[in-house]
Parts: C-alpha cells; structure tokens; sequence
C-alpha cells in the first residue's frame, strides 16, 4: 500500500477468536480512531490511485483472474505467498 501512496495502517487484518472480547473491542476502538483521521480527500485519492495503478488481471498459476478491487489483489498476493505460485500482473 505504501508503494500506491496509502497509508499501510488503513489495511489491517487481526484475528480475533469468539473468546476475545475484550482485545475485539479495543482492536474497534482502535480502528474507529483510525477511520476519523482519514479525510474525504484522502478517500477520494485513494479512490483514484486504485483507479490507475491496480492491475486489470492476473495470471495465478495457469487462470487469467479478473481483478477488480484491491482486497482481490491483496487476497491473490497472500495466497502467492501461501502457495509458493507466482503471479503476474497484467
């Protein structure tokens, strides 16, 4: 994210079990506080960085993937890390 010009901490994954109640709530608040700082302007040029600089397609293993948002491309990156398969940005 950094590499588009995104701030990294708007892109958070956690996981958190049933159990975690309590580390559930103060991940949200900690979220929430997050959220407030990011003005429309930063949405909006967010909003057009992803528009020219995210790739229209994948090759994943032997498959042409369609991508059309960025949590797709995130989620194939992951699963070339996971997978040992490269892909291509097209």
């Amino acid at each position: 994210m950094e590499k588009l010009g995104i701030r990294s901490e708007r892109l958070q994954l956690e996981w958190i079990s049933a159990a975690e109640g309590l580390r559930f709530s103060g991940i949200m608040k900690e979220m929430e506080s997050l959220r407030r700082t990011v003005s429309k302007e930063e949405i909006q040029e967010t909003v057009e960085i992803l528009k020219t600089r995210l790739p229209r397609s994948i090759r994943f293993g032997t498959k042409r993937i369609e991508v059309k948002t960025i949590w797709e491309l995130t989620f194939f990156k992951q699963s070339e890390l996971d997978s040992g398969n490269k892909i291509q940005e097209e």
